[in-house]
């Protein structure tokens, strides 16, 4: 069961109520909106969660983004401009004469807020259809070049481009002497703007073997090995029970948000209280990662679902 919170909520309440105010005033909207993209590719479609044509000729593409790792500026947005030269597409006998990208992400700080709008003319949006059309083309050859940046975080080749390995090569070998010797603005530069990039792809070669392994390809020289065992109440209305009869804790005790974990009680009662509640905690692995083949640990049998994907 998938279980929703009051962040959650109110987060969607806010995207819901930022559509619905543009209902009010629409003559067509669309959510969860499918679009042609041909400018990118003749069969290219996008889905875009809120599109809608209002009364006095504005065209909007909403877009709900509810991460909070990375902040989305709605100025210069791709997938805000796509989708909106798609929505014009499809409702193409409804007169607009300008565009507006809004990106609605309330956990992620701004100094724009949480809602976003960039608003540009029909004409500056559709000089975008060239530039988008041009460089999707500039993509097609097999030799087309490869330029990494910003824009890889999060592309799925990139743990096997060579041009993000290139790029991760160079900064880590041009930027990196001794560290006494690192001041100033090119010390702001490399903790703001290179290390996370070379942070950035070594995690997605790490993810990409992970991936490689759980599909019954690992890398030589490496095995899975189940993650460390977490301990949890076999049953939490049971295990409340016993806590509070045989700790002396008081319901509030053991509750914040949550019902606290059995590392969390043992902190409040001591190791040496804690035999009535054995019964009710299991240790469970919550999955498996990469390790050496030198490492003692068993390795973790790969089953057929990740070897051979679902069934049908």
């Amino acid at each position: 069961m998938f279980k929703v919170d009051q962040e959650m909520a109110d987060a969607a309440e806010m995207y819901v109520n930022y559509c619905r105010d543009l209902i009010q005033d629409a003559t067509v909207y669309g959510v969860e909106e499918r679009l042609p993209l041909p400018f990118i590719g003749k069969t290219e479609k996008g889905t875009s969660d809120f599109v809608a044509v209002t009364k006095d000729k504005k065209l909007y593409a909403v877009d709900f983004k509810y991460g909070k790792g990375v902040a989305v500026d709605a100025v210069d947005n791709v997938q805000g401009l796509c989708y909106g030269l798609g929505a014009a597409r499809k409702y193409h006998n409804h007169a607009w004469d300008s565009l507006t990208v809004v990106i609605i992400q309330p956990r992620a700080s701004h100094p724009d807020g949480p809602i976003r709008e960039w608003s540009i003319s029909r004409e500056d949006a559709e000089d975008y259809v060239l530039e988008f059309a041009t460089a999707a083309e500039a993509t097609r050859p097999d030799d087309a070049p490869r330029r990494a940046g910003g824009h890889c975080k999060f592309c799925k080749a990139k743990p096997t481009c060579p041009a993000a390995e290139a790029n991760a090569s160079a900064i880590a070998e041009s930027q990196f002497g001794s560290v006494e010797d690192i001041e100033g603005e090119r010390l702001s530069e490399l903790v703001l703007d290179r290390i996370p990039v070379i942070l950035d792809w070594c995690k997605s070669v790490q993810d990409y073997a992970q991936k490689q392994a759980e599909a019954g390809n690992a890398p030589p020289g490496t095995k899975l090995v189940p993650t460390r065992a977490t301990r949890k109440w076999v049953d939490e209305n049971d295990a409340e029970t016993v806590i509070v009869s045989e700790t002396g804790l008081a319901t509030g005790d053991i509750y914040t948000s949550k019902m606290k974990s059995p590392a969390q009680i043992e902190k409040l009662v001591g190791k040496k209280n804690m035999g009535p509640l054995r019964d009710h905690i299991e240790s469970k692995s919550t999955g498996v990662t990469l390790v050496p083949s030198s490492d003692p640990r068993e390795a973790a049998k790969v089953s057929a679902t990740g070897q051979f994907g679902p069934a049908a």
